[in-house]
Protein backbone atom coordinates (compact mmCIF):
# COMPACT_ATOMS: atom_id res chain seq x y z
CA UNK A 1 0.00 0.00 0.00
CA UNK A 2 1.35 3.59 -0.67
CA UNK A 3 0.45 6.96 0.21
CA UNK A 4 1.40 9.57 -1.38
CA UNK A 5 0.44 13.23 -1.18
CA UNK A 6 1.31 16.35 -3.56
CA UNK A 7 2.30 19.58 -1.67
CA UNK A 8 1.08 22.82 -2.84
CA UNK A 9 5.24 23.53 -3.54
CA UNK A 10 4.89 20.51 -5.88
CA UNK A 11 6.51 17.96 -4.00
CA UNK A 12 5.24 14.74 -4.29
CA UNK A 13 6.14 12.12 -1.26
CA UNK A 14 5.86 8.42 -1.38
CA UNK A 15 5.43 6.49 1.25
CA UNK A 16 5.11 2.86 0.90
CA UNK A 17 5.63 0.99 -2.52
CA UNK A 18 5.94 1.83 -5.76
CA UNK A 19 5.51 -1.18 -7.66
CA UNK A 20 3.05 -3.14 -9.53
CA UNK A 21 0.50 -3.35 -7.39
CA UNK A 22 0.44 0.42 -6.52
CA UNK A 23 0.76 2.06 -9.85
CA UNK A 24 -1.92 1.11 -11.46
CA UNK A 25 -3.25 3.36 -8.82
CA UNK A 26 -1.38 6.35 -8.93
CA UNK A 27 -1.41 7.32 -12.25
CA UNK A 28 -5.25 8.48 -12.77
CA UNK A 29 -5.34 10.54 -10.30
CA UNK A 30 -1.87 12.24 -10.32
CA UNK A 31 -1.97 13.33 -14.21
CA UNK A 32 -4.69 16.21 -13.49
CA UNK A 33 -3.10 17.59 -10.82
CA UNK A 34 0.26 17.96 -12.54
CA UNK A 35 -1.54 21.39 -13.71
CA UNK A 36 -1.26 22.84 -10.48
CA UNK A 37 2.52 23.03 -10.26
CA UNK A 38 5.18 24.45 -11.92
CA UNK A 39 7.72 22.39 -10.58
CA UNK A 40 7.57 18.57 -9.48
CA UNK A 41 10.08 16.76 -6.89
CA UNK A 42 9.38 13.39 -6.31
CA UNK A 43 10.78 12.36 -2.54
CA UNK A 44 11.31 8.85 -2.49
CA UNK A 45 12.73 9.05 0.89
CA UNK A 46 10.10 6.73 2.73
CA UNK A 47 9.95 4.73 -0.01
CA UNK A 48 9.05 0.61 0.19
CA UNK A 49 9.19 -1.88 -2.47
CA UNK A 50 10.44 -0.54 -6.18
CA UNK A 51 10.24 -2.72 -9.27
CA UNK A 52 10.21 -1.99 -12.94
CA UNK A 53 6.58 -0.95 -12.91
CA UNK A 54 8.16 2.06 -10.44
CA UNK A 55 10.44 2.99 -12.53
CA UNK A 56 8.12 3.31 -15.51
CA UNK A 57 5.48 5.34 -13.48
CA UNK A 58 8.60 7.56 -12.95
CA UNK A 59 9.73 7.90 -16.44
CA UNK A 60 5.59 8.53 -17.35
CA UNK A 61 5.61 10.90 -14.71
CA UNK A 62 9.12 13.21 -16.11
CA UNK A 63 7.48 12.80 -19.74
CA UNK A 64 4.23 14.38 -18.28
CA UNK A 65 6.30 16.78 -17.12
CA UNK A 66 8.40 17.83 -19.85
CA UNK A 67 5.44 17.66 -22.29
CA UNK A 68 3.47 20.48 -19.95
CA UNK A 69 7.27 22.43 -19.06
CA UNK A 70 6.95 21.19 -15.67
CA UNK A 71 10.43 20.81 -13.88
CA UNK A 72 10.63 17.21 -13.02
CA UNK A 73 13.41 16.23 -10.39
CA UNK A 74 14.02 13.55 -7.65
CA UNK A 75 14.61 13.47 -3.95
CA UNK A 76 15.99 11.04 -0.88
CA UNK A 77 16.45 8.49 -3.85
CA UNK A 78 17.16 5.20 -2.41
CA UNK A 79 20.56 3.22 -4.09
CA UNK A 80 17.75 0.21 -4.77
CA UNK A 81 15.95 3.29 -7.34
CA UNK A 82 19.62 4.06 -8.80
CA UNK A 83 20.97 0.34 -9.22
CA UNK A 84 17.59 -0.19 -11.54
CA UNK A 85 17.60 2.95 -13.25
CA UNK A 86 21.42 2.19 -14.28
CA UNK A 87 20.48 -1.51 -14.99
CA UNK A 88 17.51 -0.75 -17.11
CA UNK A 89 19.45 1.96 -19.30
CA UNK A 90 17.48 4.89 -18.31
CA UNK A 91 19.66 6.22 -15.41
CA UNK A 92 20.88 9.30 -17.22
CA UNK A 93 16.89 9.75 -18.80
CA UNK A 94 15.60 9.72 -15.24
CA UNK A 95 18.07 12.52 -13.72
CA UNK A 96 18.51 14.56 -16.55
Amino acid sequence: MSTVNLSADGELAIQGDLNTESVMALWPSYQNELSKVSALTINLGALGKFDTAGLAWLLQLKGECKKQGITFGLKNTPSGVESLARISGVEEILTQ
